[in-house]
């Protein structure tokens, strides 16, 4: 009787450690994962933001290239 009490007291603590490793695992492959995400959305920011900018630019050289042929700027 002994030994059944400590074999399942043994198997407790296996399926505890079994389930706070696999835990551990999905919660870092989450983070990785969302990190991930937050990464290449940043990323997709800035070249939007740059090709913005580039497009802006353009109009104002766009714009001001008639008034400086003609002597103005």
């Amino acid at each position: 009787m002994l030994k059944d009490g400590r074999i399942a007291t043994v198997e407790r603590q296996a399926y505890a450690s079994f389930f706070i490793s696999l835990t551990g695992i999905i919660l870092v492959l989450f983070t990785g994962i969302f990190l991930g995400f937050a990464v290449r959305n940043a990323n997709l920011v800035q070249e939007s933001v740059l090709a913005r900018g580039r497009s802006l630019f353009n109009q104002i050289v766009l714009t001001r290239r008639p008034a400086r042929e003609r002597g103005r700027a």
